[in-house]
């Protein structure tokens, strides 16, 4: 069932890298295609049955990324079950933890290399 994404619901901010992130820490692993212009990744389903496949633009400059996103986002809501404004939520929320854990990252870094220059 293909449902639609409320326009209060906005994608002006969701990346490319934050959706390729979401559906490998979900299950989904790329797969070649021809195209250069698309990425695709499959979900395994059941034994027997055919992967589910989702294609994303390959470059957020693309004219018409912002609606082959959004497609993208339905077709993953379809298959994982849940409505595409929470598809939207999580990937916005592994974007935060990410950039929380680079921000800890750096921060360790920076209070790090001092120390092992000072030592050497």
């Amino acid at each position: 069932m293909i449902r639609s994404i409320p326009a209060s619901l906005s994608l002006a901010h969701l990346s490319l890298d934050s959706f390729i992130s979401y559906l490998q820490s979900t299950g989904w692993r790329r797969v070649e295609y021809k195209d250069q212009r698309r990425i695709v990744f499959a979900h395994d389903e059941g034994e027997g049955e055919a992967p589910s496949l989702v294609a994303l633009p390959a470059n957020e400059q693309f004219s018409d990324f912002s609606t082959r996103i959004a497609e993208a986002i339905m077709r993953v809501a379809d298959v994982e079950q849940i409505i595409p404004q929470d598809v939207v939520r999580k990937i916005q929320s592994l974007e935060k933890e990410t950039s929380r854990y680079l921000q800890k990252a750096i921060l360790y870094l920076s209070l790090r290399v001092p120390l092992l220059m000072t030592e050497n």
